[in-house]
């Protein structure tokens, strides 16, 4: 639903720019047709909003085994777990859910918050600060810069009239297009090997881009037009990788009685990272801003590749040790 919402903000000041070039932007009084358009767009959040809410509501039919657990439905969970898993044996699953849920009453009782864990815990720190880095290098690495500053950084890159903006909208289709299939090869291919093959995409979609744009002229067409393949090949292999295996990776990894806390602070970053990243790109030049994201890249995948550890079939909440459990932390033996 992201990814969709990205496309339509970009189709919908679309068919305004033969009428308001961009190039034009400072001396150009808005014509009366899209000052019209312009005071409609804050209805548009409104009214997604709204077909969201409609959406959850009707569609989603199911909580999660966790929560059927923690609330003693326990032939509710049996039958979701069946259905997530493909099979009729679910045993193995179910004590471990099980397991996990009174590992986390245990933690309540004890009235000990993630702090507590924290402190206790040395292999709970060094999944927390895996959880933070994947987290704030999914915006370092440069995706929201394309999205949100793609005509600038196209401008910038020498294309001029509508072209940006026409370069931008086919961006965000594969961008939407793309992120149905990683539904299908995250479980397919697992968390580690899908995460490295497409950050290495992304590594080797915009380090050509960022080596011309230092011995070419911005306007030259071999580096245009390496930034702009680049750009495009950039957005699949995120799409396909670091978008959705973030948020799946980070529910496997942290234990069930901190996973919100410890969630709340990868959120938190990633959110922050986001909005600085979009902010400091404004004021690079290209050849600056794609070596930037290009370096940063290189060092996610090194780092992916020496410490992420799988977590593909493992029950949510299972991975992490804490001072609270027995259970060995396969994740951060290597972090």
């Amino acid at each position: 639903m992201i990814t969709v919402g990205i496309l339509l903000a970009t189709i919908a000041p679309f068919g305004t720019i033969r009428e308001w070039p961009i190039e034009n932007f400072v001396n150009y009084e808005v014509p009366d047709s899209v000052s019209a358009l312009l005071k409609y767009n804050y209805y548009i959040p409104i009214i997604a909003s709204i077909i969201s809410i409609i959406l959850v509501r009707f569609s989603c039919n199911y909580e999660t085994p966790q929560y059927y657990v923690s609330h003693r439905r326990l032939n509710d969970a049996i039958s979701l777990l069946k259905l997530l898993h493909n099979k009729e044996n679910v045993d193995e699953e179910l004590t471990e859910i099980i397991k996990s849920n009174q590992q986390a009453n245990n933690v309540r009782r004890q009235k000990k918050n993630f702090v507590h864990g924290l402190k206790q815990s040395k292999n709970l720190r060094k999944v927390l600060l895996f959880g933070i880095f994947l987290s704030t290098f999914q915006q370092i690495t440069g995706i929201n810069v394309f999205i949100t500053s793609s005509n600038l950084l196209f401008r910038l890159a020498g294309y001029t009239g509508d072209k940006p903006m026409i370069i931008s909208l086919i961006m965000n289709a594969v961008n939407c297009l793309v992120t149905i299939p990683a539904l299908y090869l995250i479980e397919k291919l697992g968390r580690r090997t899908l995460l490295l093959i497409g950050v290495g995409g992304m590594t080797l979609s915009i380090l050509p881009a960022a080596i011309a744009f230092w011995f070419k002229d911005e306007t030259n067409h071999i580096a245009r037009t390496l930034a702009t393949i680049g750009c495009i090949a950039f957005i699949i292999s995120f799409a396909i990788s670091y978008g959705p295996i973030l948020w799946v990776y980070l529910a496997e990894i942290f234990p069930v009685e901190f996973k919100f806390q410890l969630n709340s602070i990868c959120l938190a970053l990633n959110w922050f990272f986001a909005v600085l990243m979009v902010y400091i790109a404004q004021y690079l030049y290209i050849r600056v801003s794609y070596s930037v994201l290009a370096v940063a890249c290189l060092i996610a995948f090194i780092v992916l590749w020496f410490f992420m550890k799988e977590t593909k079939g493992t029950v949510l909440g299972n991975i992490a040790e804490t001072s609270h459990t027995k259970q060995s932390m396969e994740v951060s033996e290597n972090i």
